[in-house]
């Protein structure tokens, strides 16, 4: 395999494995919602907040990813999207109610940014290849999606931890995804 395609394979690898976490602080909540409103005493909206946040985040900050990278290279705004998704979802295994709550909204930022960063990023990185790449990504968001809300009760009972805790293990394929996006986005 030449050097080039081997670039291209872990791009493409990177690419994936960002989004397999764009939506996994959103899908992971619903499944320990009655856990999480016995643990923290938290009613119907509040809980429902915790779904609600992540979207309108996207919605607020979507823009300001665009803004950023007027200053930034977009792979340096993507990176930090990245690690605000890895350190929400960390946040939420911390403290109450309140960290839940702001862990959630950071992993909504993040979200929001790398977001509207990855098709840019595919137009200029495969511009003969939007299409298939942004089948793959899409491919992948979705299924981490999958991942998530399937896996998050299953988790929290094999570790034995709260259901905050249970959250917070998402952070892990975010933190493996910021890794690996930072190796591969350094030799673009």
């Amino acid at each position: 395999m030449s050097d080039q395609r081997a670039r291209d394979l872990g791009w493409l690898v990177a690419i994936a494995l960002v989004a397999l976490n764009l939506r996994a602080a959103i899908t992971s909540v619903p499944p320990m919602a009655v856990d999480l409103g016995a643990d923290l005493g938290l009613g119907a909206v509040a809980i429902g907040a915790l779904t609600t946040i992540p979207v309108a985040c996207m919605g607020l900050f979507a823009p300001v990813a665009a803004w950023f990278t007027r200053w930034l290279r977009p792979s340096t705004v993507l990176t930090a999207g990245i690690g605000l998704i890895a350190a929400g979802a960390s946040v939420r295994a911390v403290g109450g109610a309140a960290q839940l709550y702001v862990g959630t909204a950071l992993a909504g930022i993040g979200i929001a940014v790398v977001g509207t960063l990855l098709p840019g990023l595919v137009r200029n990185r495969a511009p003969d290849r939007v299409g298939p790449v942004t089948g793959i990504y899409t491919a992948a968001l979705i299924t981490g999606a999958f991942i998530a809300s399937s896996l998050a009760e299953p988790v929290r009972i094999w570790l034995d931890i709260s259901a905050q805790a249970a959250l917070a293990v998402w952070a892990v394929p975010a933190v493996v995804a910021l890794v690996v996006w930072s190796m591969v986005s350094r030799t673009d």
